[in-house]
């Protein structure tokens, strides 16, 4: 049972924030009365399935996210220049076991969804939270006119924790793609197929100025 192995978490935290503006990253800006990634950490700290937190920042930021005083933190890392090369820094820290990866600008996830997606990977090698779309999805061509109608009901918004048996993303990162989106599509290039653990819509990503207004209410909602 995975509830035997090490199960750590990786944060990543070293986006600069620049579709979102202004001097300060996404992930340090306040959210009530924490910052975006305070929030993000919380419940990996309180979650009984975790063992182990690896937070992976720019250098100026270690000072801030050691005085947070979490009790898991087993080491804080310098981001690489690609999100890729940020998340392989904070495998080469990973003890053994699952090992979740989170982007820090996530503030909503649940601790029964580390829970199944712990249980996804002990099984199949990875899973991810992701969410069905409610919108119709087109492909454009190249004069952005209409190409092709995809069938929404069989595609799904993906978000963050994914999960992984620790050695099975090691290799996906080993092997490397570039262009990959996230980590489960390196994993996907190994021939694993991660499977897919329903999210929820709370669990969003703050990109825009808008997202965070939108952080705001939830947190409320969540508060109450």
């Amino acid at each position: 049972m995975y509830k035997n192995l090490t199960c750590a978490v990786i944060v990543v935290a070293g986006g600069k924030g620049t579709r979102f503006g202004g001097d300060l990253p996404k992930q340090f800006l306040k959210l009530g009365n924490k910052t975006v990634i305070e929030h993000s950490l919380a419940t990996f700290e309180a979650s009984p399935f975790i063992d182990q937190i690896i937070i992976v920042a720019s250098s100026e930021f270690w000072g801030f996210c050691e005085s947070l005083g979490l009790s898991k933190l087993s080491k804080i890392a310098d981001s690489g220049e690609t999100r890729q090369q940020s998340v392989a820094k904070g495998l080469s820290f990973v003890d053994g076991g699952l090992v979740l990866i989170h982007d820090a600008a996530r503030p909503f996830v649940d601790d029964d969804k580390i829970q199944t997606l712990l249980a996804s990977a002990y099984e199949g090698g990875g899973a991810t939270l992701a969410t069905p779309v409610t919108d119709t999805l087109k492909i454009a061509d190249t004069n952005m006119c209409v190409d092709k109608t995809l069938p929404r009901e069989s595609i799904f918004a993906v978000q963050t924790p994914q999960a992984f048996q620790l050695e099975v993303i090691k290799k996906a990162h080993e092997h490397g793609y570039a262009d990959a989106y996230d980590d489960c599509q390196l994993v996907e290039l190994l021939g694993i197929k991660p499977r897919l653990v329903r999210g929820s819509p709370q669990n969003i990503k703050i990109t825009h100025p808008m997202d965070l207004e939108i952080a705001q209410l939830i947190l409320a909602k969540r508060s109450k």
